[in-house]
């Protein structure tokens, strides 16, 4: 942070006095004041790093004894300069003031210094900061993790109808493509999520810790991408190595699942329960539906003139949802609209656009089977990172304004209005179980700065503030209402695995490392053990959102079977650790009955004599 302080129309330090000269200031207090603030160094003991913060009021760096020393913008400038660094660290900071005065007074002459306003606030300054430091330390939560979930930037048109003038235009591009506006749009989130998670966020992505999912939609994978540069911007570094130059953005994994069985983001996936509700909701005879059919009759009207819409085919509500996508495009880039789109139309169909999301997860039943899913999923991410279970601080969701919206709903505080292209919400969990919501949806500017569209904190109306996680894990989970499984989900699961790193099974007779192993050879060492746990576990990530594995281990619906040897033994007891995390498995030789138990409730291994083996091919 570089700071550069000049003369203030208003001075609160001075009190609009700039002529007073300091009595006894010497040319040592001058260039004191006039030499840039260092940083502290990351090693003690070695230099200091390059200057951070630099003042110049006007006398500040005059060697005149004609001048005073201690102009009023420099004390202006510590406190303006603190206000930048208390902004940019999001109050989750020691403030500066006391390190900046104890510098000063350390570099001046041994005497207390001499101005009285200097005086004051060397003591009010230090001392006010000493008890805020302490109180910071001691009582202030710090931030664990931040999920994130927003819409995707500017794109084409999903729809069109025969009259459509800009056909050509988007051919290129193809139906419900990101654009490079969509593009900037989440460069500039991404920046702006950059500045205000810092102090959370190392400068390069971690996929130990961190985890993005997107919709099955080019749009939402390039939004993420594009976000994904402007939050990491080391990973744009480009890199040579020899003759082959890597991306100039290292790559991120993003992760999808088909749309058909993305229950946690699509919104459009096939869900029985959900299309029962919405039904009901649009036939009922005195319903908003219903209602606002009637009352934008003339639209409909005006519509099928100025579509070409073809006679004969239904033009209603759900029709001119699809009639307002590509018009609300083109008002975005600004292109020239045709003459029939004037301002009722414009204002009905902007309506109508709003009361789509404002209808579809207007009520528990609606929200719930959308959204329920994911409203699982984060309860339980959040849980495990509050309990130490986990060390993900950030999870990235990728998605559509239909997403956004059901997820608001959910929280109750969605305002009935279509989410923005780019718009995000930031869902924070902190170190004394306080969970806080905020929503950006203002993205009309090119600023990523922390002051520019800043976010809302939404209060969570079920959740008395401060909301803990307990309680909202509570209220969450009455919300939820699971789509029933489908002929298309995953029914059954089918796992072959090696076995994990082991010890040699047998030793050429120099062999000089003979003495490390002795009675071990062929045995799963503890860097193997540790592979099949991470691998259990893996499975347990990997297939959650199609919640075919229940959290413990059921005899009834599943069985793991084992060659005879004990590195095989060993390396499935290991797995099972990792897919059951509350359980501890045993073992169960199917060849003599007996078991091996170990804390927790055991689960069966079985296995058979080798000779005999399917799985023991020699």
């Amino acid at each position: 942070i570089f700071s550069l302080v000049t003369r203030w129309s208003e001075d609160p330090w001075t009190l609009g006095s700039y002529t007073s000269g300091e009595l006894g200031c010497s040319e040592a207090d001058r260039s004191v004041y006039s030499s840039p603030l260092p940083a502290p160094s990351a090693n003690p003991g070695s230099s200091p790093a390059s200057p951070r913060v630099h003042f110049a009021g006007e006398a500040t760096v005059s060697l005149s004894e004609a001048y005073q020393c201690t102009h009023g913008a420099f004390w202006s400038g510590v406190h303006r300069a603190s206000d930048i660094l208390r902004a940019c660290q999001l109050d989750r900071f020691i403030p500066p003031e006391r390190r900046i005065v104890d510098y000063l007074i350390g570099r001046l002459p041994p005497q207390e210094p001499s101005h009285p306003m200097k005086r004051q606030i060397c003591r009010t300054s230090a001392a006010a900061q000493a008890s805020k430091e302490e109180s910071v330390s001691q009582s202030a939560p710090s931030l664990l993790q931040v999920t994130l979930l927003y819409r995707h930037g500017e794109r084409t048109p999903v729809h069109t109808f025969p009259l459509d003038p800009y056909k050509q235009l988007f051919r290129p591009y193809g139906s419900e493509q990101l654009l490079e506006e969509g593009v900037r749009q989440h460069f500039e989130l991404g920046k702006y999520l950059r500045r205000r998670y810092w102090s959370l966020l190392p400068r390069r992505f971690n996929v130990t810790r961190m985890h993005v999912r997107s919709t099955d939609t080019d749009r939402t994978i390039m939004s993420a991408q594009a976000n994904l540069a402007g939050l990491f911007p080391e990973q744009c570094s480009a890199a040579v190595d020899g003759a082959a130059q890597l991306p100039a953005c290292y790559p991120v994994p993003i992760h999808t699942v088909p749309k058909p069985t993305d229950q946690l983001l699509k919104m459009s996936s096939p869900c029985p329960a959900y299309t029962r509700h919405w039904r009901e909701f649009k036939l009922r005879p005195d319903g908003p539906y219903a209602s606002a059919g009637r009352r934008f009759t003339w639209l409909s009207e005006r519509a099928r003139v100025g579509t070409g819409w073809r006679q004969g085919e239904p033009l209603g509500i759900s029709e001119l949802w699809k009639i307002a996508d590509p018009i609300a495009v083109w008002r975005s880039l600004g292109l020239k609209l045709p003459d029939w789109v004037d301002r009722d139309v414009i204002a009905g169909l902007e309506e109508l656009r709003h009361l789509k999301f404002a209808w579809k997860f207007s009520e528990p039943k609606l929200y719930g089977s959308r959204i329920g899913a994911l409203m699982a999923r984060l309860i339980g991410d959040m849980e495990a990172r509050l309990a130490g279970r986990s060390n993900k601080i950030l999870q990235v969701y990728s998605a559509h304004d239909s997403t956004v919206s059901a997820f608001l709903s959910a929280f109750g505080v969605f305002n009935n209005l279509q989410p923005p292209l780019a718009a995000c919400a930031m869902l924070e969990l902190y170190s004394d179980g306080e969970v806080r919501l905020f929503y950006r949806n203002a993205t009309t500017t090119t600023n990523s700065s922390l002051s520019a569209d800043p976010p809302l904190p939404m209060l969570i109306p079920f959740c008395q503030k401060p909301c803990l996680l307990s309680q909202l894990a509570k209220q969450m989970r009455k919300r939820e209402i699971p789509c029933p499984v489908r002929a298309t989900s995953l029914v059954q699961l089918q796992l072959v695995f090696r076995h994990g790193i082991r010890n040699p099974i047998r030793m050429p007779p120099n062999d000089p490392y003979a003495g490390r192993y002795n009675a071990t050879l062929g045995q799963l060492t503890p860097a193997g053990a540790k592979q099949m746990r991470d691998l259990g576990h893996f499975v347990r990530t990997y297939y959650a959102e199609q919640r075919v594995l229940p959290e413990r281990y059921d005899p009834n619906v599943m069985w793991a079977y084992s060659t005879d040897t004990d590195r095989t033994l060993a390396s499935c007891q290991a797995f099972l650790l990792g897919l059951f995390r509350n359980q501890s498995p045993g073992t169960n030789l199917s060849r003599n009955g007996s078991s091996v138990a170990s804390a927790g409730t055991p689960i069966p291994i079985h296995s058979g004599p080798k000779k005999s083996d399917v799985l023991k091919p020699t």
